[in-house]
């Protein structure tokens, strides 16, 4: 978001589980460092984790630190109107048409009790409701920004899943290791 204002937020699910394993916030750095010394970072160290980046405002710096240095970036597909084609975009972009999916994917992960949220990220979900006029943000002097990358991590997980392969478990038979696949 900007130093002083908004907090820079990232968060690491495990996608086999949707455990929460690592987490930083801060409204204290710039949006270039955040992309170079904090996202690229954790990306790598998580074994090239696919990296999802809120590609509003601030979020360009941050691609712009990730893009050519770092592989496993969010791609979404734009539809253009007038060429009548997908064109291939980095980032995730926060409007009116992507919230109501990012915080469909809050209420799936709630629902079906399938995460394992940051105690810091509950914290922060108290003071997340819905106001007056129906908008659903933080309350007045608090923040929503690690509620938000959650959202936006939980819906590209739920939208295009992980392939799920069959457990590989060796067996022996006749003093050899035979190779055991889905049961056979």
């Amino acid at each position: 978001g900007g130093v002083g204002r908004d907090y820079s937020v990232a968060t690491v699910f495990d996608r086999d589980d949707l455990v929460c394993v690592a987490e930083f916030a801060s409204n204290r750095v710039d949006p270039d460092f955040f992309g170079a010394e904090i996202v690229l970072p954790l990306g790598i160290y998580y074994n090239n984790a696919l990296v999802v980046v809120e590609s509003n405002n601030h979020g360009g710096t941050v691609l712009s630190q990730l893009r050519g240095r770092y592989h496993n970036l969010f791609v979404r597909q734009d539809w253009n109107s007038i060429s009548h084609s997908y064109k291939e975009e980095y980032g995730f972009r926060t409007d009116t048409r992507t919230r109501p999916r990012i915080l469909d994917a809050l209420a799936r992960a709630l629902r079906e009790n399938t995460w394992t949220p940051s105690k810091a990220l509950l914290d922060e979900m108290k003071t997340f409701v819905m106001k007056e006029d129906k908008k659903i943000e933080a309350m007045e002097g608090y923040f929503d920004d690690r509620v938000m990358a959650a959202g936006v991590a939980l819906a590209v997980h739920f939208e295009r899943p992980v392939a799920a392969y069959p457990k590989f478990q060796p067996r022996v038979v006749s003093g050899a290791v035979a190779d055991r696949w889905m049961g056979y």
